[in-house]
């Protein structure tokens, strides 16, 4: 079945750790996560990135077959590729990556890209739009197809990769135009807009041309913003959490998933979707990003999983 869903953005190795250096690599990527989370979930999905030449290029390759996802957008070279040591400690997240020259920050399909015949949404964000060519070519396709697709955005924040935080916050502004559905955590909140109450913040970016914002807060469930409406707000199911990488990625996923099986393909049909159905929407996503919780490292449910309500 051809994709209805195109993701662009980053594939690398997470290298977890509590502490003590050791270290076990897994496949991952914000990006990645989020096609891996919509596949599963019944979407057929694309990863558009660049894989490189090394081992850990053909562990991510292998993983993506084994799930089923559309592979026609990939490039590959021989870069190495990225690596993420991540160290989770008294529930704080830190990343450090390396990256340098590698495959997916090389990623360059032209702006006039032809997507797979059927295409109904596109992801974007995180750190692929901190390097180049990968930004401007990722932000030259979007562009492109913006009429006749629905585009969700996530800035997947991550400090360690922002050194002029000033100019970060000019390109978020330039990325913001070109969303209909932006979803950033508590954390990206807290980095964009600092001591801001939320509500004004989301409203603001309303005005630049998103038609929803949804702010996701853990534990605390998740809130959405349109213009002109009051907040819709959802509840986190609750359950044993035993790692939380991966939750906001699979939850943009699931909200892909959700949004497409309601025909909320266009922003006129946002526009106009009930709040009921919205709700369902963001409580299917806070399923799915719950179940993912329940698991160590990154391991977004399938549906049947999800249905079942399996941990």
């Amino acid at each position: 079945m051809s994709a209805r869903l195109v993701v662009f953005g980053d594939a690398l190795i997470d290298l977890p750790t509590t502490g003590n250096l050791e270290f076990r690599g897994f496949v991952s990527g914000s990006s990645l996560i989020v096609a891996t989370a919509a596949q599963r979930l019944g979407l057929p999905t694309a990863l558009a990135t660049r894989l490189g030449g090394d081992f850990f290029a053909e562990a991510i390759l292998r993983y993506l077959r084994g799930n089923g996802l559309d592979l026609s957008l990939l490039e590959q070279g021989p870069e190495p590729t990225t690596l993420a040591f991540v160290l989770n400690q008294g529930g704080r997240t830190r990343y450090a990556f390396r990256n340098e020259g590698a495959a997916d920050t090389r990623y360059a399909p032209p702006a006039d890209l032809r997507l797979p015949q059927g295409v109904q949404a596109l992801h974007f964000g995180s750190i692929a739009l901190l390097f180049e060519p990968a930004a401007s070519s990722i932000l030259g396709v979007v562009r492109a197809h913006r009429d006749s697709c629905l585009v969700h955005f996530d800035p997947n924040v991550r400090p360690t990769l922002i050194p002029d935080r000033a100019r970060y916050l000019e390109q978020f502004a330039a990325w913001l135009a070109l969303a209909h559905w932006v979803k950033l955590s508590r954390e990206d909140l807290e980095f964009l807009q600092p001591q801001r109450d939320e509500a004004e913040a989301a409203r603001e970016w309303l005005g630049r041309g998103p038609r929803a914002v949804v702010v996701t807060d853990g534990a605390a469930g998740a809130r959405l913003y349109r213009p002109g409406r009051e907040v819709l707000w959802v509840r986190a199911p609750e359950v044993e959490v035993v790692d939380t990488i991966g939750a906001g990625d699979t939850f943009s996923g699931a909200t892909l998933v959700a949004l497409l099986e309601r025909g909320l393909s266009s922003p006129s049909a946002l526009e106009t979707a009930e709040d009921e159905v919205l709700l369902e929407v963001l409580g299917f996503a806070a399923r799915a990003a719950a179940l993912n919780c329940t698991r160590a490292v990154c391991n977004p449910p399938t549906r049947a999983e999800l249905e079942a309500g399996a941990a």
